[in-house]
């Protein structure tokens, strides 16, 4: 994989462009752009990040960034292949069902239900009454205090 890192390097090289710039650029630590560069990909986060990074890397050199995550995803795929690891994509067994209906379908049944949830108007009068004679309590207080 180095050598995405190489064809990054040089064509920053061959702009002008200082590390310093492409990291202003790209909102990207300067120190994951090195490790980019150098191919120390032990010093860069999740694969995903990697390759936003990359994507953001080329995009700032006019480059195309589909070449470069396509060079990533063959490298990773490789060394997952060399590593074993390669039944990841088989397909995972379905072991709960999912209910097909989980929101009312009409107005009258969400209506139905919003009130079966409500047992009592003056429940909930008493719950903002008292959270305005909390709100009244801090009010004064920070008043007092000269806020």
């Amino acid at each position: 994989m180095l050598e995405i890192g190489m064809i990054l390097q040089a064509r920053r090289e061959e702009l002008g462009i200082s590390l310093e710039k492409v990291e202003y650029l790209t909102k990207i630590q300067k120190r994951y752009l090195r490790a980019i560069e150098v191919g120390d990909w032990g010093k860069l986060p999740e694969t995903v990040y990697i390759r936003g990074f990359i994507s953001s890397y080329a995009r700032v050199l006019d480059m195309d960034p589909a070449e470069l995550k396509a060079k990533f995803d063959s490298y990773q795929q490789d060394e997952l292949h060399e590593q074993g690891e390669d039944n990841f994509a088989q397909p995972v067994e379905q072991t709960a069902t999912i209910s097909p209906r989980i929101f009312p379908r009409t107005r009258s049944e969400s209506i139905q239900s919003t009130s079966a949830g409500r047992s009592n108007k003056s429940q909930n009068i008493a719950a903002v009454d008292g959270f305005m004679a909390l709100f009244q309590k801090v009010k004064v207080l920070f008043s007092y205090k000269g806020y």
